[in-house]
């Protein structure tokens, strides 16, 4: 009984350890995000049509930069399944 609650215990560590921090990394593109489409808003809002557009090249630099980490971070884990699974 010990050595299953143990067993369950230590998966359960491994899992939120590697899965950790893909889930940050994806939290904080959101947050940049977030907070460049709120500066955004309020560029609008004050026709500022010179920050609209450094904004928005902005939040795409950003929405690219985080499909790549996202695509990087996928291809790590399936390395990561693959080299484990054989």
């Amino acid at each position: 009984m010990l050595t299953m609650n143990y067993r369950t215990l230590l998966v359960c560590t491994f899992t939120l350890l590697f899965f950790s921090p893909l889930i940050q990394a994806s939290t904080a593109c959101q947050d940049k995000q977030q907070d460049i489409l709120r500066e955004i808003s309020y560029a609008k809002k004050h026709h500022n049509q010179r920050r609209i557009d450094g904004l928005n090249k902005a939040l795409a630099e950003v929405r690219s930069r985080c499909r790549e980490e996202s695509h990087h971070s996928n291809l790590s884990g399936e390395k990561h399944k693959s080299t484990h699974t054989r």
